[in-house]
């Protein structure tokens, strides 16, 4: 399941004005929803889209000792309120140490245009006796 070149995908989301409005309303961030307003012009919160890779890390079945240990982010485009992007992935190490398995994960989001808005990487830990 963890093995090193699995392609992984997270599926798609669109950031309506909607989506966008749960978001900041969640993560209580009132300057966010001031600055940006609303429609033509308005911007997705970077993070409301790493919250979306996050989302798709933790629907992997991982076990329950698992823990993440680290994540880089890089955004390199801003995403429009309506747009819909794309996340996907792959694991490209899978290594065991002792009782631990370091599993690392690289991960990009396309916007419709196919150009890249955020990468990243994240590491996990997870038991020895996870799977591989």
């Amino acid at each position: 399941m963890f093995e090193a070149g699995r392609e992984l995908d997270f599926g798609a989301v669109r950031f309506d004005e909607a989506t966008v409005s749960r978001y900041l309303v969640a993560v209580l961030d009132e300057a966010m929803a001031e600055l940006n307003g609303a429609g033509e012009g308005a911007f997705v919160p970077p993070l409301a889209i790493a919250a979306q890779f996050s989302k798709g890390v933790s629907e992997m079945d991982l076990p329950l000792e698992a823990l993440h240990t680290g994540q880089e982010l890089e955004f390199l485009k801003p995403v429009a309120v309506g747009s819909e992007v794309q996340c996907s992935g792959r694991i490209v190490s899978n290594r065991q140490r002792g009782e631990i398995i370091l599993v690392q994960l690289e991960f990009e989001t396309r916007d419709a245009e196919g150009d890249v808005v955020m990468s990243g990487k994240t590491t996990l830990l997870l038991p020895a006796e996870a799977s591989r």
